[in-house]
């Protein structure tokens, strides 16, 4: 099921060249999105409607916004990772704009599709590991099928002592490999990517995660 959520009259169709195209992971949704990450402090034709505080990660507050989008209250959103705050735009008009401050970053969300959903069916509620070396604070989801679709392998690394630490290895290469998950048996760390077509079958007593985002 893929679920556009793009307008022709979004501003960021229009201004392409001050945007930068991602994917990320709704695990709440189950989704995969591509979203438009805006380099351009001044975002035209876009006004601040509702306001959240205490919003502790990005794709939290990207969450937010997939639950507004269905009903055309989200256009965009603005996060301070600093305030921890999660402002939420809608369309204005020729005279509305907005001007980010240092801290924040402003983001749109364009299309969205199902990720594997029945497969992630028995998988418990995603877990949150820090990582001390990068500063991060990581959410997993711990996967129980055995034959999993859409991974591919990077790397085979031997002697790697815990769970943790292979888990360290993929956070560390995310951007640079696009590492976004690991199986870890006796000090053997998998490294995988996603991929359209591969499928990956895994020990039985091996622990498989997916790192849904690191922040």
């Amino acid at each position: 099921l893929n679920i556009t959520l793009k307008d022709a009259n979004e501003p960021y169709l229009k201004y392409a060249e001050h945007t930068i195209q991602m994917e990320i992971s709704l695990h709440e949704f189950k989704e995969i999105c591509v979203v438009q990450h805006w380099i351009s402090t001044l975002i035209p034709y876009i006004r601040f409607n509702k306001h959240y505080a205490n919003i502790s990660f990005f794709n939290e507050c990207i969450n937010i916004c997939r639950h507004l989008k269905n009903s055309d209250e989200c256009k965009g959103i603005a996060y301070s990772k600093k305030m921890k705050t999660c402002m939420i735009a809608v369309e204005g008009n020729e005279n509305d704009e907005i001007l980010l401050s240092n801290d924040q970053h402003y983001l749109t969300l364009s299309s969205c599709i199902k990720d594997r959903e029945t497969e992630r069916t028995n998988n418990g509620q995603p877990e949150f590991c820090f990582l001390p070396q990068l500063n991060e604070m990581c959410l997993l989801e711990f996967y129980q099928l055995l034959c999993l679709s859409g991974w591919e392998v990077i790397a085979r690394i031997k002697n790697t002592l815990s769970f943790q630490d292979c888990l360290l290895k993929c956070a560390s290469v995310m951007y640079v490999k696009k590492c976004s998950a690991v199986n870890y048996i006796d000090q053997q760390c998998i490294l995988l990517r996603r991929t359209e077509h591969a499928k990956f079958i895994r020990s039985p007593h091996s622990i498989f995660a997916e790192i849904l985002f690191c922040e």
